[in-house]
């Protein structure tokens, strides 16, 4: 599937199960991948594999009661396979995104992403658990969906989040004052 227009796109009445879960969740998936992984390959990756681990389980008679939650759990479980893989060989490999060249008058817009890679950046520096939960925060999960695909208590979801924004507040102002 890579090479594929993973844009939302209309669903229509033919398709599988699957194809419809593929086409509403795959943008998703991917981008919250990319979030913990930083590296495009490694979260088309993950996300191929979450994606083959649904088709397998839309084949079982087990009906799946919430597929967002499903996707997720399996690609947080990805992600910190790889974390712990990488880990375990040595094999951290920073990936720094490139950046056209950029024209004078899209300064803004260049230093715009300048700062979204560097907090990038910094998110990475969280620990796992901190990435997952910010992530899903990001993606407009409740707190109580948080606190099941991240394994954590319903109660710890709200402070992780919080001192998770301080970690990179603090970090991106000593950024700053550094440049």
């Amino acid at each position: 599937m890579k090479g594929c227009n993973h844009e939302k796109k209309e669903i229509q009445k033919d398709q599988s199960p699957f194809e419809t879960l593929y086409h509403i969740y795959y943008p998703d998936i991917y981008r919250f991948s990319f979030g913990i992984t930083g590296s495009r390959e490694e979260a088309e990756d993950i996300t191929q594999d979450t994606f083959m681990k649904l088709y397998n389980q839309l084949k079982l008679p087990v009906p799946l009661l919430n597929p967002r939650a499903w996707l997720y759990r399996v690609a947080t479980n990805n992600c910190y396979t790889l974390i712990k893989r990488k880990t375990r060989y040595r094999e951290i490999l920073e990936e720094e995104p490139s950046h056209p060249v950029q024209e004078p008058k899209m300064e803004k817009e260049f230093m715009r992403k300048q700062e979204g890679v560097i907090v990038r950046n910094l998110t990475r520096q969280l620990p796992h658990r901190d990435q997952v939960v910010l992530m899903l925060y990001q993606a407009g999960f409740s707190y109580t969906q948080m606190a099941r695909i991240a394994k954590v208590k319903k109660s710890s979801v709200g402070v992780i989040i919080s001192r998770a924004i301080d970690k990179l507040t603090y970090r991106l102002n000593q950024e700053k004052i550094e440049k």
